[in-house]
C-alpha cells in the first residue's frame, strides 16, 4: 500500500511540480503527509485525504482518450468519491405553487389561472371580427350574432366534457341527437348549429391585421394567445428538481408551412412543441413551438437543439435542477454550459452522457438487471413529456380541423386541464380523479351561460327543464296567459295548448290536472313547506301592498296566475 501511495506522488510530482524538493516543509508544496507506523493510518490517508487535490489534478492521473476534437478528454475510470454534493446539484427553489395560485381553492379557480377573462375576452374579440366578416354570406343575421365571453366559456365547457366522454372524434350530429344515445347537457347548453359556428369562427388574432405579422412570425394566427398562456404556466409553479425537455407532437395534416413528421410519434405528422415539464408531477413548465424558418425580424431564432434547450431553461435558470433530454438535444458544449449554470443535465447519444453523475454505480434497485445508476435514473426521469402527452391523448378535447392554429388551441385546453388539476391538487389536497375533474370543469364553465338560456322565452319546455337539471337553478319565465288568466302546462306539448289556472308548490310552473300528483300535508316534505309557504307570504304580502285586486297583482308585479290561485285568498296572512 505504502509503495502505491509513494508512486503516486512520485508520478504527481512529474506531472505537476517539476521542482518539487522532498524534504521542503509542508507548508510550501502540495505535500501529504502520511505516517508509517500502521495500516490503519495508510488507510484513513486513502479514503480521505487522497481525494482533497483539485479535480484537474486528480484527473491527470487517469486513463483518457481524447474526443474528434483532440480537446475532450474521455476518461477511462471514475473520478474519486467526493464527500459532501457537488454545488451544481444543490436545488435553490423547492417545488410549490406560487403567487396568485395559492389562492385557486376550487376547480374552476384553478383552470381560470391559466384562461383568465382579459384571454377569453381576447378570443371573444377576434371571433366577433371574423363572424361580423362573414355574416353577409347568411341570409338572416340572427344566425350568425356575435358572441361574447361567457359563451365562449360554454363551447370550451363542451370540448371538456366530450373529451371527458372520449367523444371528441365522434360527429356533432350524433353529440345532438335527440335518440337517448347522446348526453343531453349538449343541447342543454347551446344548438348544434351554434356550436359548429362558433368553433368555426373561433379566432386568436385580428385577421385584418394578420398578413402584415406574418412578414415577420410564422407564428402570428396564436403568438398572443400562446406566449400568455406560456407565461402563466411559468409564474404558478415552481417545478421540482428533475425535468424533462422533449417534443410533443399535436396531430394535424392540413396546410402549415412548418407541419413536421416524427416516425416514432402516434400522429406521425403534426405541429412539433418543445416542452418542458416537471418528471414528477407532470406540470408543463414551459413551451416553444417550432415554427420552421422565420423571416428575418424579432421572431428569428436558432432552431439547434443546444439552442432550443437553452430558450426553455430560462425558468429555472441557476436553481440546480436537473435536465433530462434525448439524443436530439445533447452536446458536450451543451452539456458544459449547463454545468457552468449549475443545471445538470442527462443525455443519451449512443453512450450516456451526464453532468450529473460521476460514479459507474450499479442501482441496488434494478436487479438482477443490474442498471448503472444513470441509466436508472434516466429511465425514471426520462418520460415526463411522454406521460404529458398521454394524459392529454385520454381525456383530449382536440377536434379534426384543417386550421392549425385551433390545434394548438387545443393542446394549450389539455394542457390547462393538467396544470390546473395540480396546483387544486397542491392547494387542497384534494384527491380527484381526472375525469371527475374535467367532468366538473365542463359544467362549471357552461353554467353561467345555461342559467342565462333558460331565460329564453321560446325555449321549449324539455329544454327548459333539462338546464334546470343540470344548473340546479329554477327559472320561472314569464309564461303566456289566455284573456282569462290561464297559464299554459310547462309539460303539455305545444300543440296540445293547455291552460291551468294551477302551479307547483316547488317550483310554481303552471301544471294540469293530468300532470299534477295530490299528497297530503303529513307526507309532503319539510323542504316543499317551506317553498310553499314562502310563494304563499309573498303573494300576501304584495296583495296587502296593491290591494285585493288581482289584475294589480298581474299587471304590477307581473304574476300571471296569482289571481286566479282562489284557494289562496282565504289564508290568512302570516310572517
Amino acid at each position: 500500500m505504502d509503495n502505491n501511495i509513494y508512486a503516486w506522488l512520485e508520478k504527481a510530482d512529474d506531472v505537476m511540480l517539476d521542482d518539487f524538493d522532498p524534504d521542503e516543509d509542508e507548508s510550501d508544496g502540495e505535500v501529504l503527509d502520511i505516517p508509517e507506523s500502521s495500516d490503519e493510518s495508510v488507510e484513513n490517508v486513502n479514503d480521505s485525504e487522497m481525494s482533497c487535490p483539485d479535480d484537474s489534478i486528480r484527473n491527470d492521473f487517469r486513463g483518457y482518450n481524447k474526443g474528434k476534437d483532440n480537446i475532450i478528454k474521455w476518461y477511462t475510470d471514475p473520478p474519486p468519491r467526493n464527500v459532501r454534493t457537488p454545488q451544481r446539484n444543490i436545488v435553490t427553489h423547492l417545488p410549490s405553487v406560487k403567487s396568485a395560485a395559492k389562492n385557486a381553492k376550487t376547480i374552476i379557480h384553478s383552470w381560470e389561472l391559466f384562461f383568465p377573462n382579459d384571454c377569453l375576452q381576447e378570443i371573444t374579440t377576434c371571433t366577433n371580427i371574423y363572424l361580423s366578416k362573414i355574416r353577409d354570406n347568411y341570409q338572416r343575421d340572427k344566425d350568425v350574432l356575435d358572441t361574447d365571453v361567457d359563451e365562449i366559456r360554454a363551447l370550451i365547457g363542451l370540448l371538456y366534457i366530450a373529451g371527458m366522454l372520449r367523444n371528441n372524434h365522434i360527429n356533432l350530429s350524433d353529440l345532438w341527437a335527440n335518440d337517448g344515445f347522446s348526453p343531453d347537457i349538449f343541447r342543454a347548453v347551446m344548438s348544434e348549429r351554434r356550436f359548429y359556428l362558433l368553433l368555426r369562427a373561433l379566432r386568436f388574432d385580428n385577421i385584418h391585421t394578420r398578413n402584415e405579422r406574418k412578414k415577420i412570425d410564422n407564428l402570428a394566427p396564436i403568438r398572443t394567445v400562446f406566449d400568455e398562456f406560456v407565461n402563466r404556466c411559468i409564474s404558478f409553479y415552481t417545478p421540482g428538481e428533475y425535468c424533462t425537455i422533449d417534443k410533443m407532437l399535436e396531430g394535424f395534416r392540413g396546410r402549415c408551412k412548418f407541419r413536421q413528421y416524427i416516425a416514432n410519434k402516434p400522429n406521425k405528422y403534426g405541429i412539433k412543441i418543445f416542452a418542458l415539464v416537471d418528471s414528477r408531477v407532470f406540470y408543463t413548465v414551459n413551451m416553444e413551438i417550432y415554427a420552421g424558418k422565420q423571416p428575418i425580424g424579432s421572431f428569428l431564432q436558432n432552431n439547434s437543439g443546444a439552442s432550443v434547450v437553452k430558450r426553455m431553461i430560462k425558468p429555472i435558470a441557476k436553481t440546480g435542477r436537473n435536465i433530462t433530454i434525448d439524443n436530439w438535444f445533447t452536446s458536450v458544449p451543451l452539456a458544459v454550459k449547463l454545468l457552468k449554470d449549475y443545471k445538470t443535465t442527462m443525455g443519451k447519444n449512443v453512450m450516456m452522457l451526464s453532468t450529473m453523475h460521476t460514479q459507474g454505480d450499479i442501482d441496488p434497485n434494478s436487479g438482477d438487471k443490474k442498471l448503472p445508476e444513470v441509466i436508472s435514473f434516466y429511465n425514471m426521469s426520462k418520460g415526463g413529456v411522454d406521460v404529458v402527452d398521454e394524459l392529454k391523448g385520454e381525456y383530449s378535447v382536440s377536434r379534426n380541423s384543417h386550421r392549425w392554429p385551433l390545434t394548438v388551441f387545443f393542446s394549450l385546453l389539455n394542457i390547462a386541464g393538467i396544470n390546473s388539476q395540480i396546483i387544486y391538487k397542491s392547494n387542497t389536497d384534494i384527491v380527484i380523479p381526472r375525469r371527475k375533474f374535467l367532468k366538473q370543469l365542463g359544467k362549471d364553465l357552461c353554467k353561467t351561460h345555461m342559467i342565462r338560456r333558460q331565460s329564453i322565452p321560446t325555449l321549449s319546455i324539455p329544454l327548459r327543464q333539462q338546464i334546470t337539471r343540470f344548473s340546479g337553478v329554477i327559472s320561472s319565465p314569464e309564461t303566456g296567459t289566455s284573456t282569462n288568466g290561464k297559464a299554459k302546462c310547462s309539460y303539455c306539448p305545444k300543440k296540445e295548448n293547455q291552460y291551468t289556472v294551477v302551479i307547483c308548490a316547488t317550483c310554481s310552473n303552471p301544471i294540469c290536472k293530468k300532470h299534477t300528483t295530490t299528497i297530503c300535508d303529513s307526507c309532503i316534505s319539510e323542504d316543499c313547506k317551506y317553498r310553499w309557504r314562502n310563494i304563499r307570504d309573498t303573494y300576501m304580502g304584495h296583495k296587502k301592498k296593491l290591494g285585493t285586486g288581482s289584475p294589480a297583482i298581474l299587471s304590477k308585479k307581473k304574476w300571471p296566475l296569482a289571481g286566479h290561485l282562489s284557494f289562496l285568498d282565504n289564508v290568512e296572512y302570516e310572517r
